[in-house]
């Protein structure tokens, strides 16, 4: 077995090229290298995954089992490493086409969210807002995939991950008022 500090990860750029060209030339073209070399890198795959990654078959060349498997998360690593070195962009509101998705609750919505947006337009007239309601699945799964941008809600009812910032926007107290007529609805 291959240990980390032996492996290439440019490598892993190759495998999916490989595995997705289905082609060592077509691959070999994507990366701007030579067929030959990229023969020389499929060969070092094979060494260090010890498994054949693309077979010959009469249909041309096939990704095997575990390459199969393997895909999915070297396309995740590599996504992660592309956020990583990713040079940050200088955020400007007023120029920023920007979307941005916020989940929030009906309440929110009501009370805050019409001069927030208001707010908003005045300021960054190309920003895209997109409300989203706000579940006790939805924090975890989508606030870490970057499919959320800004959760305002009840903190109760989430166990909010220690790496997300968080704060008290305000309190607030809900009061219900009846009459003596609404009562006989109810029975």
């Amino acid at each position: 077995m291959t240990e980390l500090r032996n492996f290439d990860l440019n490598l892993l750029l190759a495998f999916k090229l490989l595995v997705e060209e289905k082609s060592v030339s077509r691959a070999a073209e994507k990366l701007f290298i030579s067929q030959p070399a990229m023969s020389h890198v499929l060969l070092k795959l094979r060494r260090h995954l010890d498994d054949p990654i693309l077979v010959k078959t009469s249909i041309g060349m096939v990704p095997t089992p575990r390459a199969q498997a393997l895909l999915e998360p070297v396309i995740d690593l590599l996504r992660g490493a592309e956020r990583i070195i990713r040079t940050p962009e200088e955020f400007s509101p007023a120029s920023s086409q920007r979307r941005f998705v916020i989940a929030t609750s009906d309440y929110v919505e009501c009370t805050l969210l019409p001069k927030l947006t208001e707010l908003i337009n005045a300021r960054s007239p190309n920003i895209e807002i997109h409300i989203r309601p706000l579940s006790n699945k939805l924090l975890k799964p989508t606030i870490e995939e970057d499919d959320i941008d800004l959760i305002i809600g009840f903190n109760a009812i989430f166990d909010i991950p220690s790496h997300i910032c968080h704060g008290k926007l305000f309190d607030d107290k809900i009061v219900c008022i009846l009459t003596r007529t609404f009562q006989y609805y109810w029975k």
